[in-house]
């Protein structure tokens, strides 16, 4: 390897650049943004290859070049085929934040970092969740805490509220419910400014989120981004924080004392979250959990686990790509109806809301969690 080249990337992704280049590109089917683009560019390899000429600096990170790196989710499908298991997420993380550091970055997310870091969220529209019921569930003294998924809090918010009954039952106390509450605290784990390219910010905001969460003995959580954040740095920086990741938690925690009304699946397929499955390492938990709440089985799509295709919903793509983004969710969905499928049913919040932007009946997990635990809905 190279110690010549202009710019230095760290070994692991020196090492990565290097390796790609020269490999016959047997990851590429694995990858559900090459299948929707059809274009080599946007492969594992296309990618890799050009991060190579940057690395030799026969390319430089201009406007278009930093562009290419948004077309990958960071599922990490590629690396479970790769022969030398090459971690192509942390490499493009990596070009990202060089991009960015050059003054670089995609036209669709001008403007995202900045109010990321007013609202702590990346959602633009913020949504406050009701004090009263705040007061009612949680527990602000609490020595353990709950983290919702931001996609949870957005789009879901009485599942927030559920998920700490839940957490209340299985542990014997209230816990203490961690988010942005009255322009206080923080909406989430701060993964999606990483995406962005912004990995110094995203640095600081972890940092910032494991000084508030000192002492506290546990944060559970049910967003796979901040679980995967806890288990290595390939995404640019690693918490330290003692997580939880809550479909594990229930699978090992639930028996069958707290299930009060067995939900039907009604021939539902487990589609795998790529950041559940692939980085956050819960395809027995998901599993084990369903077999539990469930008065009959769910279905496994032949592609699953490990192997199971991305939704394209993650790391900004669907803002860079809408349409091939969604061309990745159908594809989906059409995998569904050809294995003789009406529905699904997920651990990911983002799954589900990309899944759905085509038309597709998924559950949330850990919604399908609190209703076999007799947890009721509050229309939201």
């Amino acid at each position: 390897m190279s110690d010549e080249y202009p710019i230095h990337m760290g070994s692991q992704v020196d090492k990565a650049a290097e390796y790609c280049t020269y490999c016959p590109r047997l990851c590429r089917f694995s990858c559900p943004i090459a299948e929707v683009e059809h274009r080599e560019g946007t492969t594992p390899w296309g990618l890799m290859r050009l991060l190579e000429y940057a690395r030799q600096g026969t390319v430089e990170f201009d406007d278009q070049v930093s562009e290419m790196f948004y077309h990958c989710t960071g599922c990490g499908r590629c690396q479970s085929v790769c022969k030398h298991d090459i971690d192509v997420p942390r490499a493009v993380w990596k070009a990202r934040s060089l991009g960015f550091e050059a003054g670089s970055s995609p036209e669709p997310l001008h403007g995202f970092i900045s109010f990321f870091k007013t609202e702590t969220i990346p959602h633009r529209q913020v949504t406050t969740l009701d004090p009263k019921r705040v007061e009612d569930v949680f527990d602000s003294d609490a020595n353990v805490a709950f983290f919702p998924d931001c996609e949870t809090r957005r789009y879901r918010p009485d599942l927030v509220f559920r998920i700490g009954e839940a957490l209340e039952i299985v542990l014997g106390d209230k816990v203490h419910l961690s988010t942005r509450l009255g322009g206080e605290g923080k909406g989430c784990c701060g993964f999606p400014l990483g995406s962005a390219g912004d990995v110094e910010s995203m640095k600081t905001h972890c940092a910032d989120l494991q000084y508030d969460h000192l002492g506290f003995d546990t944060i559970y959580t049910d967003c796979a981004s901040f679980y995967a954040l806890g288990v290595d740095d390939k995404f640019g920086t690693k918490v330290e924080t003692d997580l939880v990741y809550l479909p594990q938690f229930f699978s090992e925690s639930l028996d069958k004392k707290h299930i009060q009304a067995p939900v039907t699946l009604d021939g539902s397929f487990l589609h795998d979250s790529c950041f559940a499955t692939r980085h956050a390492g819960s395809a027995d938990g998901t599993r084990t959990l369903l077999s539990l709440i469930a008065d009959d089985e769910f279905l496994e799509f032949s592609s699953n686990r490990e192997d199971a295709p991305c939704c394209g919903g993650a790391s900004h793509y669907h803002v860079i790509a809408e349409k091939f983004s969604e061309q990745c969710a159908s594809d989906r969905v059409d995998q569904l109806k050809r294995e003789g499928g009406n529905k699904m049913v997920t651990a990911c919040q983002t799954c589900v809301k990309q899944l759905g932007r085509v038309g597709a009946e998924v559950d949330p997990l850990l919604s399908l969690v609190c209703d076999a635990m007799g947890i009721k809905k509050v229309e939201e």
